[in-house]
């Protein structure tokens, strides 16, 4: 599977054979001129079981949807047919996508934890940092959670 270093919705995300066919490679040619490109393997398990999203406001971890494909599409954004559904993460997941978490430089407000689960391990895909979708719709509570983080880490700037 191919994708931009920085993209939103999937675009320009596009899953390649071995060896590739013509045009996907001149496909990537393209883009990668313009742009950084990501290669990783495509996981079956992302249209079989689905991609889990875990988000998490200042270092605590607030709700989860596990996200899954249209039928005619490998990709599990809502935009190309996906679906999202809200769930809890099992205990293990959970505590791999907060490990996860710890090896993100800095101080951070929000994160999404991006993985799928492959022969019962959490395999990291994507660690959102500046994520600009954090499915508030799927939990009552996140957004207050959200604005509560927020809060808390200007009163303890001193900012107004």
């Amino acid at each position: 599977m191919v994708k931009p270093a920085i993209s939103a919705s999937a675009t320009n995300t596009f899953r390649i054979s071995h060896p590739p066919l013509d045009d996907a490679e001149a496909r990537f040619e393209r883009l990668s001129a313009h742009q950084d490109m990501l290669v990783q393997r495509f996981l079956p398990e992302v249209s079989r079981d689905g991609e889990w999203s875990l988000v998490f406001f200042a270092g605590v971890f607030s709700h989860a949807v596990l996200k899954r494909p249209g039928t005619a599409d490998f990709r599990v954004q809502e935009e190309l047919g996906g679906r999202a559904t809200a769930l809890t993460p099992a205990p293990e997941l959970l505590r791999a996508a907060a490990v996860a978490t710890g090896l993100i430089p800095g101080d951070w407000l929000y994160v999404r934890v991006d993985g799928v689960v492959v022969e019962g391990e959490f395999v990291l895909m994507e660690l959102e940092c500046l994520e600009p979708r954090l499915y508030f719709l799927d939990d009552s509570m996140a957004a207050t959670r959200c604005a509560e983080a927020l809060f808390s880490r200007l009163k303890g700037t001193g900012a107004h």
